[in-house]
């Protein structure tokens, strides 16, 4: 027993030598391995480290966030035996029994119901600190900085603030800066800062930094109240306790019931268990641990996807190893060697190879990390507190590579190990006949894998359908991830089975291209002659091409239902300066109470308008812009108004512009469909709720609630101002022959816009809306009677056309003779310009300069889909390009022999070189078509869990990008 053991010993480690001399004799290959299995490992050890120096240690997050303070506390929320935190979150909040949160601030405003932490912590000298924001004139104009008020230059901070140049601020007319901040101000030390609201200025004595702003934060320090003007306040200010006494958890838990939120040195430092917390205990809040599934759900995910087609890659490799070392095996086969001994062999050279392709991949995910973290991260200490590496699981990295070659490798040494010596010997090749029952068990695979895909499907619609239609509550949500990880799982055996029925797929390809040409003959009969050579290429692309076709989907679809989900203010890369409405209340123009104080109001408008024209269209170049006139109750921003209220009829008859009523959203009282529609938002009957909102006519349904009797009146340049520059010919020639323009089908009925003539003020009223006056009766007439809408005094139906824009706030455009030919008043309260090119930061700081930061501008979803798919489409075929070359390369050295003879008998250059080139098509084209097929239906099984769980997605293959996956990349 002991002898046979002994035996079995040596001819592991004999296996082990003739591995390790195998890699040398091939240093080409084993290269090509060692990388192969490298990259996955490089990615997996990027990640670990990323993720280690990205997180702060205890110590660190002792410095960065207290300096040298034993607590950072803050006044979150009233006081109430409901109140917890986190350990290491710092913010309290009342979590009551049934559910229900209050979260920060949410006092109602009142400062009585918060608590002030120096009176109820004791034993300590207390450092108050103010995060605010200020308006100052920047280099290029004005921008808003963050302003920090206290004292983060003292040394019981240091940490938290660091690289203190100058001096510390003496009075409140000295602040301190950042670097950042200083290359925003366009300053130096000893420049002045000037402040835009109150025309403060302040003499900068110095910079500093802080270990919670990004690079590109701009920074302000200054002694409170110095900048804001307002005093230090237990609702704004957070307050560093100083002093020599920890504060224990125990204590951080009795404090939280006076609605103070604790960040401890001694809590960081020393932290509790989890049953210790009574966040996780008392609550449904649940503990940290919970979260491992949502986490664990996507690593088994998406690992099968990644390691899938390097398995694949690194596989063909070995086994192109294996064939190479037929001889050495038959030759050990005949010495006695076992099967046994002969498969240990071919796993020792993965095992040797793997290992080397993961020390490999551990150093370059170290180096990566260490080279790109600093800039991957936003450059503070709080993202990037130090490169922190955990040695063990970078061994465990490395090691994984040794599993993954050892896995890798199993095949191919159970194929070696059936080496037929006599035949191996003689040189005698296989018969290149393929039966039909090779591809039976590939057919058995894809049907299994069919088959839980399916499965899954029926399961993940059934526990989807329930949650919506409310009989299932969301916390069945994590079934749903199992079942998604089933589908994948099915997806991924189908692939599976389909690299198993190869064979099948050689036999299609040369009854497919054949009869192109001789060369193409040729090939495709060296394909089935030489099928061990070539399954390879079809694996490793067809693997490729469904992870890469899989991710396409995914992400496009995604990226897609984010951008037209996003709501725009109006046309991309267009400035709205509107001075209507509900602007004058706000401020920017002044009240007026009179007709003459009116007229002046108009008349000082427009001229400011005008003039924030001349300087929209100095800061950037234009397309188009114009001065908007607007049709407007004066009622509705501060004229007529009195201290009870609107006085009804202050304007005499005013127009109103009639609405739709069955276009107003589902959830606004007036809709007909409101009391459904949150009778199924109260049942929790989502889907039949979504079905509803989702509804096309419900689209952009925030327009109908507009106010009614507000409208523009121009001309036809005016409506390309506000269509950002486009032509729209069937809506100029309505403005041209006295019609109208509206801008959602809602607001016009039968093709025409109705306005119907009633007092002023019953804005409300006309949206089916209640109005109440300022004790919150119901609003009576002059005769003590409820006001109606009944007989108006002047209908007026013209015809309309409907126009299209992203803006909610423009509903119908007369032009201006038909305004007044109806009577119809109005004045130029909007600027529309519309830019050439996106705007910079720069010149964004202009326009808060010139226009008192009172603008809109529509920037864009900001975020290319088309670009980012081309990217991953690049990808796919980069990967695709690589393996094929590295496969069909594999097998172009196996094929030497093949080549001299075709040499030898004659063929050209060319005809060999249309053999070759004519198999990497024929293999690829099925690669992609195949592989992309099972990605794109794995992605649409995906979808229906995506629209329940983060927005209504529908799948979208990008065509341009998926044709050049399938066809594009073969050719």
């Amino acid at each position: 027993m002991a002898n046979r053991f002994v035996a079995g010993i040596n001819s592991r480690l004999l296996a082990l030598t003739i591995a390790r001399r195998n890699v040398r004799r091939n240093p080409l290959q084993s290269i090509l391995i060692v990388l192969v299995i490298a990259m996955p490992v490089a990615v997996g050890a990027f990640g670990l480290t990323a993720y280690q120096s990205t997180r702060a240690t205890p110590a660190e997050l002792v410095t960065n966030e207290l300096g040298q303070a034993q607590a950072r506390v803050r006044a979150n929320v009233a006081p109430s035996k409901y109140d917890y935190q986190e350990p290491n979150n710092g913010y309290a909040f009342e979590y009551q029994p049934d559910g229900g949160m209050t979260m920060e601030g949410d006092t109602g405003g009142d400062p009585v119901a918060l608590a002030d932490p120096r009176k109820v912590i004791s034993g300590y000298k207390w450092l108050p600190e103010t995060e605010a924001t200020a308006d100052v004139e920047t280099a290029t104009g004005i921008g808003t900085l963050k302003v920090i008020e206290g004292e983060p230059w003292s040394p019981l901070l240091t940490g938290r603030y660091f690289g203190l140049t100058g001096r510390a601020p003496a009075n409140s007319n000295e602040l301190l800066v950042n670097s950042a901040a200083l290359v925003r101000l366009g300053a130096k030390v000893g420049d002045q800062v000037k402040l835009t609201e109150t025309k403060k200025s302040l003499t900068i004595v110095g910079t500093l930094e802080s270990a919670s702003a990004a690079r590109n934060i701009s920074v302000l320090y200054a002694l409170p109240s110095a900048l804001t003007g307002q005093p230090v306040s237990i609702e704004t200010a957070s307050f560093f306790a100083i002093g020599d006494k920890p504060i224990t958890w125990a204590q951080t838990t009795k404090i939280n019931k006076d609605g103070i939120g604790v960040l401890s040195r001694d809590v960081i430092l020393n932290p509790p268990a989890n049953d210790e917390v009574p966040l996780y205990v008392e609550t449904s809040w649940g503990n940290p641990s919970d979260f491992s599934l949502l986490l664990l759900i996507p690593l088994l995910f998406l690992a099968p996807l990644v390691l899938l087609p390097v398995a694949v890659l690194a596989g063909s490799a070995f086994s192109f190893g294996a064939r190479r070392q037929a001889r050495t095996l038959a030759v050990v086969s005949s010495l006695g060697a076992k099967a046994s001994l002969l498969r240990f062999m071919t796993i020792a050279n993965g095992i040797v190879l793997g290992l080397a392709g993961g020390i490999v991949g551990v150093v370059m995910g170290v180096i990566a990390a260490k080279i790109w973290l600093p800039s991957l991260t936003d450059g503070s200490r709080a993202g990037y507190p130090g490169f922190h590496l955990r040695f063990e699981l970078l061994a465990l990295a490395a090691i994984s590579g040794a599993v993954i070659g050892a896995i890798v490798s199993v095949i191919p040494a159970f194929v070696a190990s059936k080496v037929d010596v006599l035949n191996t010997l003689r040189g005698v090749r296989r018969n290149a006949k393929v039966r039909a029952r090779s591809g039976f068990g590939g057919l058995i695979v894809i049907a299994i894998g069919v088959a839980i895909a399916v499965a899954g499907t029926i399961a993940r619609t059934y526990i989807e359908g329930e949650i919506r239609a409310g009989r299932l509550g969301y916390e069945h949500f994590s079934d749903v991830g199992w079942v998604l990880l089933g589908i994948g799982i099915g997806a991924i055996v189908t692939v599976i089975g389909l690299l198993i029925a190869s064979p099948w797929l050689l036999v299609m390809a040369r009854f497919l291209f054949r009869r192109f040409s001789t060369a193409s003959n040729y090939a495709t009969n060296d394909l089935i002659y030489n099928r061990k050579r070539y399954t390879a290429v079809i694996a490793s692309v067809l693997a490729t091409a469904f992870v890469g076709a899989s991710v396409l989907t995914l992400m496009f679809s995604i990226a897609e239902a984010q951008r037209v989900s996003y709501l725009p203010q109006g046309e991309t890369n267009q400035l709205v300066i509107d001075h209507s409405g509900y602007a004058i209340i706000s401020g920017s123009v002044p009240v007026a109470n009179t007709d003459a104080e009116l007229k002046r109001v108009i008349t000082q408008n427009t001229a400011k308008l005008k003039s924030n024209l001349l300087a929209a269209k100095e800061i950037a170049e234009t397309k188009s812009a114009a001065l908007i006139n607007v049709h407007e109750q004066y009622a509705q921003f501060g004229f007529g108004l009195t201290p009870k209220g609107p006085v009804i009829g202050f304007e005499g008859q005013q127009p109103y512009l009639m609405r739709d009523p069955n276009y107003y959203c589902p959830y606004t009282e007036a809709s007909p469909v409101y009391d459904e529609f949150m009778k199924l938002q109260q049942d929790q009957k989502w889907d039949a709720a979504a079905k509803i909102e989702n509804d096309p006519k419900y689209a952009r349904c925030q327009v109908t609630m507009m106010e009614p009797s507000r409208f523009m009146v121009g001309t036809a340049s005016d409506l390309r101002a506000l269509l950002g520059g486009r032509v729209d010919s069937v809506a100029e020639k309505s403005l041209a022959n006295g019609g109208a323009v509206v801008f959602h089908p809602g607001l016009m009925q039968n093709g025409k816009a109705t306005l119907k003539w009633y007092a002023s003020g019953l804005d409300a009223l006309v949206l089916g809306q209640p109005m109440y006056d300022y004790m919150g009766k119901p609003m009576v007439g002059d005769d003590g009677k409820p006001l109606t809408l009944d007989n108006p005094s002047k209908v007026e139906s013209l015809p309309a056309v409907l126009s299209s824009t992203p803006s909610t706030s423009v509903t119908m455009m007369l032009s201006t003779e038909a305004a007044d030919r109806l009577g119809i008043g109005y004045s130029p309260w909007m600027l529309v310009a519309n830019y050439a090119e996106p705007v910079t930061t720069a010149q964004r700081d202009q326009m808060n300069q010139a226009f008192n930061g009172e603008f809109t501008l529509e920037q864009g979803f900001g975020f290319d889909t088309q670009a980012a798919a081309w990217w991953v489409t690049l990808a796919v075929g980069f990967f695709i390009l690589a393996s094929t070359s590295i496969a069909l390369g594999l097998a172009q050295i196996e094929s030497r022999a093949d080549q001299s003879t075709l040499g030898s008998i004659g063929a050209p250059k060319r005809f060999r070189a249309s053999v070759v080139s004519g198999q990497a098509l024929v293999l690829t084209l099925l690669g992609t078509v195949l592989g992309s097929s099972v990605g794109f239906l794995f992605a649409w099984a995906m979808f229906p869990s995506m629209k329940l769980t983060i927005l209504p997605v529908d799948l979208v293959i990008p065509p341009a990008q998926a044709t050049v996956m399938v066809i594009g990349i073969p050719l």
